[in-house]
């Protein structure tokens, strides 16, 4: 690892330290679950983290409410962007409506991008999830990072951000053979 990027590494995980560890924790959550997936502990965790979802789902987003006597996640039915879109105030959580959220915005690759709130608790699983999952090609917090997607006024890292996080920012839009050449 290249002195900056052990600078950039250190100083991420000094910055998770002080806010109580919850990225390390959670990626640790995340290792325990998947790295020995068919334990019972591993099962009865997933079950536990879909259980409480479910229960907080059903009883904060009006979408939901008339799922609260579920039995287990095939009660729900299947949604996708275009019924999130169009009712987007029926899948806002009554318990986050006052607190601060992210707007996180998909690139529309399908041709239907869309906004969807995070709080902070979503933020660092999310994190830990793109963490741990980068860990397994190798990729550690500092190194330098390509990322692809369509990159617009909503997604767009500013050049100061883009490199403290040590990050190339590829615009998908345009991408063709001769962009390689």
């Amino acid at each position: 690892m290249k002195l900056t990027q052990k600078v950039r590494n250190t100083m991420f995980w000094g910055v998770d330290f002080l806010k109580k560890r919850e990225i390390w924790r959670n990626v640790n959550d995340i290792a325990k679950i998947l790295q020995d997936y068919n334990s019972p502990q591993s099962r009865q965790r997933r079950q536990t983290l879909i259980n409480d979802l479910l229960k907080h789902t059903s009883s904060s987003c009006d979408y939901y409410r008339r799922y609260q006597k579920f039995e287990s996640l095939s009660d729900f039915p299947v949604v996708n962007k275009n019924i999130i879109r169009d009712n987007l105030t029926m899948f806002r959580s009554s318990t986050f409506l006052d607190q601060p959220v992210h707007e996180m915005f998909t690139s529309g690759s399908t041709g239907a991008p869309m906004v969807i709130y995070q709080d902070k608790g979503k933020r660092t699983r999310n994190t830990a999830d793109t963490i741990y999952f980068a860990s397994k090609a190798n990729f550690k917090v500092g190194h330098k990072l390509y990322y692809m997607r369509l990159w617009n006024d909503h997604t767009k890292k500013s050049r100061i951000l883009s490199r403290l996080q040590n990050m190339v920012m590829v615009n998908v839009k345009g991408l063709n053979d001769e962009y390689f050449n």
